[in-house]
């Protein structure tokens, strides 16, 4: 089956209803690759386990059209233009959540932090991606502890998005995620969980330290 003939699927919650812990009327969980078997495959596994209606594209132009309103993105970070679509991702309100081959396999600093779940190819079944999903849209984090945590060093290759610069600024004015939410034109919901991506995109612990790391690297005035 072709990337374009899988563009739309609808969930079969009739069949594995005892596993769907999304509606079916949920956004789209979107899923990356220029590879049309793992496109397939990952797309076939979170309709299935979450029950979530999904979309494979294979090019972050086409990406970015299809961001606004999904749950989550996964990213095959071996297909052509990985980095470009997680930067993408990493700067909207989605999930990201990135496929690396095998354990152990090298993750670029600026994306590792900016992931909410980093997941092993060779690992991940059904229900392993089904939790992920669940788990990152209630804001938890999941990475493989041998892929190791880079040092928390703010550096210009880690720089986050603009939509994250502009939290980061925010917050720095002592603005609440209401406020930012008004900015933004989001539900407060959105709003802490852009500000939460904000905060892990740099490394940071906290809030107030995100926003201190972001003043010393001169992105936040």
């Amino acid at each position: 089956m072709s990337i374009q003939a899988a563009a739309v699927q609808q969930p079969d919650n009739a069949a594995h209803g005892h596993l769907s812990a999304v509606p079916a009327a949920a956004p789209a969980v979107l899923v990356f690759s220029d590879r049309e078997l793992v496109a397939a495959g990952l797309a076939r596994m979170a309709r299935y386990e979450a029950g979530a209606t999904t979309r494979t594209v294979s090019r972050a132009r086409m990406l970015a059209t299809m961001l606004p309103g999904a749950a989550a993105a996964i990213i095959d970070l071996g297909a052509e233009g990985a980095g470009e679509a997680a930067a993408l991702v990493s700067d909207s309100e989605a999930s990201l959540l990135l496929v690396t081959a095998t354990a152990g396999a090298a993750v670029p600093k600026g994306l590792l932090w900016a992931a909410d779940a980093v997941l092993v190819a060779d690992q991940l079944d059904q229900r392993t991606l089904g939790f992920a999903l669940n788990a990152t849209s209630q804001g938890m984090r999941i990475v493989p502890r041998d892929l190791g945590e880079p040092l928390p060093a703010t550096s210009e290759d880690r720089r986050p998005g603009e939509r994250a610069i502009h939290v980061l600024s925010a917050l720095a004015e002592g603005k609440r995620d209401g406020e930012i939410a008004l900015d933004l034109g989001i539900t407060e919901a959105a709003a802490r969980k852009v500000a939460q991506r904000a905060v892990q995109a740099i490394g940071a612990r906290t809030r107030c330290q995100a926003v201190a790391m972001a003043v010393g690297a001169g992105w936040v005035a």
